[in-house]
């Protein structure tokens, strides 16, 4: 996967972090396209993610959705989900 693109050839990028400044915020940094030597400016952003589960499997679930085969329920209150198969339930049910 690659940082960033080119704004000239549309080239993927992979930016080298090397040196100090490397991973400084909102200011710009200059950078070298690797397929058509173009100059070209880009800006780091950096943003954290939490994520949140219960504790001791305390759970509240939601109704059950399918999607492709798959029934799936997801906890209210974190990011904890169930699922199963459908063919497996409908083989249990028999």
């Amino acid at each position: 996967m690659s940082d960033v693109k080119c704004p000239y050839c549309g080239h993927e990028q992979e930016i080298e972090h090397e040196g100090s400044y490397s991973y400084t915020e909102e200011v710009d940094h200059e950078y070298e396209c690797g397929k058509c030597g173009e100059h070209f400016n880009y800006r780091i952003y950096i943003c954290y993610q939490y994520e949140v589960e219960c504790l001791n499997d305390d759970h509240k679930f939601g109704e059950w959705q399918v999607y492709e085969g798959i029934e799936y329920r997801d906890c209210i209150r974190c990011n904890h989900s169930e699922w199963r198969e459908i063919d497996k339930l409908t083989q249990e049910g028999e």
